[in-house]
């Protein structure tokens, strides 16, 4: 296996086309072809479906490719942390801009950028926000500008900047009508694109009914609407940007907007939330460019506000070694658990065997594989925002309104995938009723359960390895946490 078999899987899954994928790694189909068939052959296992109409992963295919992005992009960081280390910004940057948002931004940005930051590689895309997304999420992007308002799971969003939209109005309608006010106007002299200004919130109130207004151009250009205006007649909306690209008669024709109206468009930057760790290039290039381009609008504080937030609640809340959350964010969403159920709440605490021993006798980065690894398994049955490291080989992951074979399917999942591995792993769980939840009592049977699997386990092993109360902490056995000791 090596890297170049793994660019390729990525690329495959990319395009789900052989042909294109090919072209995108500048290789020949037959190449590409015969290094993935010998990655396969070399792990015993198909990545893809083949037809001849579609490629597709299979079930194990979209877990190595997940793998194979993940590694990836830890080995590009290498040069990062490098040009770090030096005290240099360098490496390759890959940014997404929106087609609305491109004309206006992406000439000065690419001038400002390359006499900034000559040292790193510049990538740009013109893609739709939705596409940006999915990008982001699967590494290949590294940040993205577009209309704000798009959150999802795992992206996280930096306000940049707002600009006003403006009126641009035929000369037989703004002489007829000095001031702008949108109710005065008719729906039908207003020409509209399909895609592009109508986004959310962006525009005034009128224009949010897509039932109204002249729906014949759905194309992109705001300066062919203005043409279109200036041939047809009617109104358009375009944002204050535009306003280099009028000449001084079509100046003339624009108006700003009267009334209270919402007539702004916002600006954002996405990343994805764990980038942020490593984001210095982000906070340079994109803020320093963006900034040098329209300083009025710029929220520069606000942006490295947020973007430092982000690192230090990242850095407070998620385990470092397995990416999951840690105790401090265990102990501070307890109290929220009771609120979000409406039936049952479960808590599934594990506990990993022999990690001592693995530390000992292969050292420690074979004992963080091992915690890395039922770290993701949990996460793949459990989900990542309710699973917990809190303690050196501990972890407990929560369950809202869960079916409990549902559940009981998924720790056997765990405890199966992880035995694969020859590693080990107990289990206990119990689920309480909404109604009248008590998180402690919870929390203490699932874990005196997972004591009850793992004594069970080691006295199947042979193994002359008890769990005993520590002294002191005789109480604890019925109503609290038992504290291990190993003997």
């Amino acid at each position: 296996m090596n890297l170049q078999q793994l660019r390729y899987i990525i690329a495959v899954n990319r395009f789900r086309n052989f042909a294109k994928a090919a072209d995108s790694c500048n290789v020949s189909q037959p190449t590409l072809s015969a290094m993935l068939q010998k990655l396969e052959e070399e792990l015993d296992i198909r990545i893809f479906d083949r037809t001849n109409r579609s490629v597709t992963p299979t079930t194990a295919g979209e877990k190595i490719i997940r793998q194979a992005e993940n590694a990836l992009m830890e080995i590009e960081r290498i040069g990062e942390i490098v040009s770090e280390d030096k005290g240099q910004i360098g490496g390759g940057f890959r940014l997404s801009v929106g087609p609305t948002i491109a004309p206006y931004i992406l000439p000065k940005f690419i001038r400002h950028y390359r006499e900034m930051y000559p040292t790193v590689e510049l990538s740009i895309q013109e893609m739709k926000v939705n596409f940006m997304i999915e990008a982001l999420q699967r590494g290949e992007l590294d940040a993205g500008m577009a209309i704000s308002g798009n959150v999802c799971d795992g992206v996280l969003e930096i306000p940049l900047y707002a600009e006003k939209f403006m009126v641009y109005l035929a000369e037989s309608c703004w002489r007829k009508l000095p001031v702008f006010k949108p109710e005065n106007l008719e729906h039908e002299n207003m020409w509209i694109m399909k895609d592009a200004q109508c986004l959310r919130d962006s525009a005034f109130s009128f224009c949010k009914a897509r039932s109204k207004g002249t729906h014949i151009y759905e194309a992109g250009s705001i300066t062919t609407l203005v043409h279109i205006v200036d041939e047809n007649g009617g109104f358009t909306i375009i944002p204050e940007m535009h306003l280099p690209f009028l000449n001084d008669r079509q100046r003339e024709n624009v108006r700003p907007i009267e009334g209270d109206y919402l007539s702004q468009r916002r600006v954002s930057l996405y990343v994805k939330e764990d980038y942020v760790l490593v984001a210095d290039i982000i906070d340079a290039c994109v803020f320093g460019t963006i900034s040098a381009i329209i300083s009025t609008y710029m929220m520069s504080v606000k942006c490295q506000r947020i973007l430092y937030g982000q690192r230090v609640v990242i850095m407070s809340e998620i385990d470092m070694l397995t990416g999951v959350r840690n105790r401090n964010s265990y102990e501070q969403n307890l109290s929220i658990y009771p609120s979000l159920c409406k039936k049952n709440l479960s808590c599934i605490f594990a506990d990993l065997n022999g990690l001592h021993e693995l530390n000992n006798t292969k050292g420690h980065e074979a004992g963080d594989k091992m915690l890395q690894f039922v770290a993701e398994k949990l996460v793949e049955q459990f989900g990542k925002n309710n699973t917990y490291r809190i303690g050196g080989d501990e972890f407990v992951s929560f369950v809202i309104d869960g079916c409990a074979d549902e559940i009981q399917k998924k720790i056997n999942m765990v405890v199966r995938s992880a035995k694969e591995q020859e590693y080990y792993v107990s289990i206990g769980y119990d689920t309480g009723f909404c109604s009248d939840m008590d998180m402690g009592s919870l929390i203490n049977t699932a874990e005196m359960r997972m004591y009850a699997a793992k004594k069970q386990f080691y006295q199947q092993k042979g193994m002359d390895r008890r769990i005993r109360v520590c002294p002191g902490q005789e109480q604890n056995m019925v109503s609290g946490r038992l504290n291990q000791c190993e003997i």
